[in-house]
């Protein structure tokens, strides 16, 4: 849903000095039904067709005068499998053709599950400790497969993104008003998933926290919550070779 509502506000013209073309019948096909859907307020199944689903497209960012055109693939990983992050090994998922694929992207978005982290306190307790420690593996695993895993990997962006935070609106409104409930959770949250913040943070020179949601919309702008702060996070101006491979 993610991907879906980062192509549905780039569409929108939204986003100032950003535009997106999918490419092939494949995605194109994809990505408008997945939008429909979500503006339809309708759940989006999970991927369960193939190991990957790769969206492709140009992107152009600029004014026409000083535009710059990378060509991007976001791949999309199967979300039955996803949630075996909870109950198995990470060593499962270093195992796939997905995650070989995904050794050499030039961005990295880690997505952690609202509706888990307001789940009882003791699945909240272990889906973070099980996400911690699975995130973690796999980084390890991308430093130990290149050359000079912390020097090749420390300019690439990564983003830590708390999704579904449409219910994270709901479950602060306990807590006095909407606004100011909803800062008290973000807050607490990242005292909760300190230890892997830190983790990644020291990772990289290009680390972002996002909060998002693929319902929710800024008053003013009209934008989906978090889409501005993803786009930058992971630096759609490219990694200086033409493309940009982005991993979620």
């Amino acid at each position: 849903m993610l991907i879906t509502a980062l192509f549905a506000e780039i569409f929108s013209r939204k986003i100032k000095n950003l535009a997106i073309t999918p490419r092939g019948e494949e995605t194109i096909n994809r990505i408008n039904g997945d939008i429909a859907r979500l503006e339809r307020g309708d759940e989006l199944g999970a991927t369960t067709d193939q190991d990957l689903f790769a969206y492709r497209a140009d992107m152009i960012i600029g004014s026409s005068l000083f535009s710059t055109r990378y060509k991007i693939e976001i791949g999309d990983f199967p979300g039955e499998d996803s949630k075996e992050l909870s109950s198995k090994d990470i060593q499962w998922l270093h195992d796939l053709p997905y995650f070989k694929w995904v050794l050499s992207a030039d961005a990295f978005i880690f997505v952690v599950d609202s509706e888990k982290i307001i789940d009882e306190e003791v699945s909240k307790i272990v889906y973070r400790s099980q996400l911690t420690s699975s995130f973690r593996a796999t980084w390890q695993r991308f430093k130990d497969h290149h050359y000079d895993g912390a020097k090749e990997l420390h300019d690439k962006p990564i983003v830590l993104v708390f999704s579904k935070c449409d219910l994270l609106y709901d479950f602060s409104e306990s807590n006095g008003s909407e606004k100011d409930g909803f800062a008290a959770v973000k807050n607490r949250l990242l005292n909760e998933y300190s230890d892997l913040i830190a983790y990644l943070k020291s990772e990289t020179e290009k680390f972002n926290v996002v909060f998002s949601s693929s319902f929710k919309k800024d008053s003013i702008t009209g934008v989906r919550m978090g889409v501005p702060e993803l786009l930058v996070g992971i630096h759609f101006r490219g990694p200086g070779k033409g493309g940009l491979t982005i991993y979620i």
